[in-house]
């Protein structure tokens, strides 16, 4: 299967192929989640929540939920979950199956009694998991085993983190605040990236060299990122918005640039990437097995 290339972003994604031992089979935002009647599955899920309450409901009663606490969905285990009256959650969830997915099963190192992680900071943990999918939109079996490696890596992390109450390096609070700088959505209150080294007290190279060390990526980058996300979050939620109110909304100089900067980032147009929200849209994930 030929491999489309891509930055590591937030992206929905479908995994056909997969390894001999095992492969991500779904990956991906999930923005209002509508939740989950009581039901069974049969691969192992990971439910992130990122905004909002939760109500996650198994055999040992219901517990609510907030932004940090992972759902760990065990296979041939009965669970639910669903929002109190009103509200509402963000999540990113990945679904996975295979032999080395049985085998932290099979060890304990996944427990029946320990399905609910606290993992923070969320901008961290939710980068990280978007960082175990990494280039490929349609992976090969090469590409496969490398995503289920990072998995691997990923959930040893979270498991040591989720049994710990040690804060985070000072680093992550340090880039999270500049994310949120880089991030800002009314062009008012978005900083030059100046001025964001400025607010973060260091001079722009000392910024620049802090930022690309911790994230991977330089600020100029990430907030090209930022606002693509941004975009791509829209139209998952309206597929009719326009590439021109797309532009307007999300910072660009017109909707030329903007659907030049999409496929760049993306890998695909703006109308391809409506199409394949319309296809595969998120909720997919959490059908019964």
């Amino acid at each position: 299967m030929a491999k489309a290339k891509r930055p590591a972003v937030d992206f929905p994604f479908e995994n056909e192929t997969g390894s001999p031992v095992g492969k991500i089979a779904w990956s991906g935002p999930y923005v209002n989640s509508p939740g989950q009647p009581m039901r069974v599955v049969t691969d192992l899920h990971f439910i992130y929540v990122t905004r909002g309450v939760c109500n996650f409901e198994d055999d040992n009663g219901i517990r609510t939920l907030g932004p940090g606490d992972m759902m760990v969905i065990v296979p041939n285990k009965r669970h639910g979950y669903s929002a109190p009256p009103g509200s509402a959650w963000d999540e990113h969830y990945i679904r996975c199956h295979g032999p080395l997915i049985d085998l932290w099963l099979a060890t304990g190192l996944i427990e029946d009694s320990h399905v609910v992680w606290k993992l923070l900071p969320v901008e961290y943990w939710v980068d990280r998991m978007v960082q175990v999918i990494g280039d490929a939109i349609t992976p090969d079996p090469d590409e496969s085993l490398a995503q289920l490696g990072r998995l691997q890596v990923l959930l040893a992390d979270m498991r040591v983190a989720s049994r710990s109450n040690s804060d985070y390096p000072d680093d992550y609070a340090w880039l999270s605040r500049a994310r949120k700088l880089l991030e800002a959505r009314d062009l008012g209150d978005r900083p030059s990236l100046q001025a964001a080294a400025e607010t973060m007290q260091c001079g722009y190279h000392t910024f620049r060299r802090r930022f690309t060390k911790l994230s991977g990526i330089s600020p100029a980058r990430y907030r090209l990122l930022a606002q693509i996300i941004r975009a791509r979050s829209l139209i998952m939620q309206h597929s009719d918005i326009g590439n021109k109110e797309l532009a307007d909304t999300c910072g660009f100089a017109d909707e030329f640039h903007f659907s030049k900067q999409f496929r760049n980032v993306v890998g695909i147009s703006p109308s391809e990437y409506r199409k394949r929200c319309r296809t595969h849209r998120g909720g997919e994930v959490f059908q019964q097995d």
